[in-house]
């Protein structure tokens, strides 16, 4: 799939409001994601900021698909040739004169594009000129006449007979052979400059709707009689834009326009009537568990939209959660402009959404990535789900005061322990999740993970309304993973009630644990221990009945992971059959190289007959990712599992 056009970096102009703010390297160079979080204490310019990007009629940039280095880096070599071929006496020929690349050159900020005057425009000019001098001159005929401007800048005529053997044929023909010597170049650029021009209009960057979605929003209408009337907007545009004249692209929507649109979507043409059934298909989808969502603009008073979720009753917005509001309102547009890019500038839109809301909403924005996002923020649950998401960049506000305040912006990352501070998050603000899946290591996890997700889809046909209980449960908030590696495990009580203090009480750092651990953990090696954890544990424990968990790896996942190592030293992949290698007793490691030619040294096992860590990690990695590609069905061994797995989790949500 083709990676949709972003800005990947603008700098920020040498003027107010943004002589304050310091970021990047030169201090103004903001680098972009998809989804842009500021975040920061009260007061520390990070909505000022948004305001003033979103207001900004011109900036330069740089977009993940263009460049500006890429076309100063060809005029830089062609200018340098070009000079060359002027010589004393000539001051410009056609208009095109000693200097004239450089003049472009120096007019440019030669790291980003210009979003007023691109440099690729003003180098296709100059391109095209080049090429019509050289057409006109290498075609010269006797009794033709033509200009040469001199240093004094008059025009003379001269003929061809003229020009012939003068110093001003040298400057002509000299820059002809420049021109014929970038030949193939000039070619591919001038392809390129017009295939570009054809991107930038089909992208209309810089010419985007944004939407700016302040902290002055609601769906309940101020005005009774006149729906038309938003107070919030015309708030909103006298206290910050009061001395600017927004452009036509630049739109403030506060949610009070919804009764209206929907009214007229709803009255209006067959295709607006199905654009408002999509939205509210999509909010069903998205965030409301596939329960049938309908959004309904009463007419009768309070003129006010209604809405219906699944089986409950229908109310007025204004009896249902401010969260559901404010939900509507940052997606309207998100979705109604699917068709086209936009760029979204909103103010908290984490306000009055639980947790779970807004790691769905954050899922959102990442599927409906040709738009891009700015957003402030003081929710610490947003910064923690950054890990999740790729296409996300998280920017640290501070306000320093010197002689005058200054806004310091830096990139950060979800572990910065110092925003956490900043927004006043402590461990004992913070609620632990509802249950926790204790496994041996981070193979474990990946492979469980997996499972889960496949159990989950197959669902879908065999038992809908199994499916639409699991599909809801989100990790991070209904369920966690712990690793607990290998052997440390014997250092975790799990009974609350032990009056053992030698080891760490479970219960007391994290939520109710469902234990997972190797088949081997029952042999008098490691001391039995499986008979420990069933009496601690009851029925969440679970010990494998295999000796780990690379041996529950699908027959058709595992040749597909292994089908290289094995062509390369002669094995066969057919010979690869589930029931022989999941087992207690079958090393997966040493299975495999016993499926090899015999001159084979060991491969894939450990001393142990395990995997060596090199293919403990490498094997999970690629399982993973062929599971998500490859056609494959769980097995019975999987399934319970990963029933096992779900009824602990929904035993410890019940209330949720």
């Amino acid at each position: 799939m083709e990676e949709k056009i972003k800005y990947t970096e603008i700098l920020l102009p040498s003027e107010e409001p943004f002589l304050n703010y310091l970021v990047g390297e030169p201090k103004s160079t903001f680098l972009l994601s998809s989804i842009n979080i500021f975040i920061g204490t009260n007061n520390c310019g990070k909505s000022r900021l948004l305001r003033s990007i979103f207001s900004l009629s011109d900036f330069l940039y740089n977009t993940n698909k263009y460049s500006n280095k890429q076309f100063c880096n060809f005029l830089e070599r062609f200018n340098n040739e070009f000079k060359d071929a002027f010589k004393d006496g000539i001051f410009a020929v056609e208009g095109i004169g000693f200097n004239y690349i450089e003049e472009i050159l120096s007019s440019q900020n030669k790291d980003f594009i210009c979003s007023r005057e691109p440099i690729f425009k003003i180098a296709f000019k100059l391109l095209n000129d080049l090429s019509n001098l050289k057409d006109r001159f290498e075609g010269l005929y006797p009794t033709q006449h033509f200009e040469i401007n001199y240093k004094d800048e008059q025009l003379i005529h001269r003929t061809y007979d003229e020009i012939i053997g003068s110093r001003d044929a040298i400057t002509i023909f000299g820059i002809i052979e420049v021109v014929n010597k970038f030949n193939k170049e000039f070619d591919d650029i001038i392809t390129y400059f017009k295939k570009l021009n054809i991107d930038l209009l089909n992208d209309n960057l810089n010419n985007e709707n944004r939407y700016y979605i302040p902290i002055l929003r609601g769906m309940r209408p101020l005005n009774i009689d006149n729906q038309h009337l938003n107070l919030y907007a015309d708030r909103t545009r006298e206290d910050y834009f009061k001395k600017d004249t927004l452009a036509q692209n630049m739109k403030i929507f506060t949610g009070l326009e919804l009764y209206q649109t929907l009214k007229e979507k709803l009255l209006g043409e067959p295709d607006e009537r199905k654009l408002v059934k999509e939205f509210e298909d999509f909010l069903s989808i998205n965030f409301f568990e596939n329960k049938p969502v309908t959004l309904i603009p009463k007419e009768k008073s309070p003129k006010v939209v209604h809405i219906k979720i699944g089986n409950e009753p229908q109310y007025p917005i204004y009896e249902l959660g401010d969260g559901l509001q404010n939900l509507i309102i940052c997606t309207f547009n998100i979705f109604m402009e699917k068709e086209t890019r936009c760029l979204f500038f909103i103010e908290e839109p984490d306000m009055f959404m639980h947790p779970s809301m807004q790691r769905s909403f954050l899922e959102v924005l990442s599927k409906y990535d040709q738009h891009q996002y700015f957003i402030t923020s003081h929710s610490n649950h947003f910064l923690d789900m950054t890990i999740d998401f790729a296409n996300i960049s998280v920017f640290h506000f501070s306000k320093h005061e010197d002689s005058k305040p200054q806004h310091h912006i830096r990139p950060s990352s979800p572990h910065d322990r110092q925003i956490l501070l900043d927004l006043g998050v402590r461990n004992s603000s913070v609620f632990i999740t509802n249950a926790t899946i204790w496994v041996e290591g981070i193979t474990d996890r990946l492979y469980l993970k997996a499972y889960m997700k496949k159990y989950i889809d197959e669902l879908e046909r065999s038992d809908p309304q199994k499916y639409r209980q699991l599909i809801k449960l989100k990790e991070d908030y209904h369920y966690s993973f712990v690793e607990y590696q290998g052997a440390n495990l014997t250092h975790w009580n799990f009974d609350p009630d032990d009056d053992d203090t030698y080891n760490m009480k479970a219960s007391y750092i994290c939520a109710q644990a469902f234990l997972i651990a190797d088949g081997d953990i029952g042999s008098e090696i490691k001391g039995n221990r499986k008979a420990i954890y069933e009496e601690m544990l009851g029925n969440r424990f679970l010990a494998l009945h295999v000796k780990e968990i690379e041996n529950l790896i699908p027959a058709e996942v595992l040749r597909q992971v292994v089908a290289k190592q094995f062509k390369k030293y002669g094995g066969n992949t057919d010979l690869i059959q589930y029931q022989d290698y999941a087992r207690l007793d079958t090393p997966i490691g040493s299975y495999l190289d016993n499926l090899l030619p015999l001159s084979t040294n060991s491969l894939f096992a450990a001393e142990s007959g395990t995997f060596t860590s090199y293919y403990k990690g490498t094997v999970c990695d690629n399982a993973v990712k062929i599971m998500k590609n490859l056609e494959w069905a769980l097995t019975d061994d999987l399934k319970a599992i990963c029933e096992k797995i779900f009824d602990h989790i929904i035993t410890q949500n019940k209330n949720s």
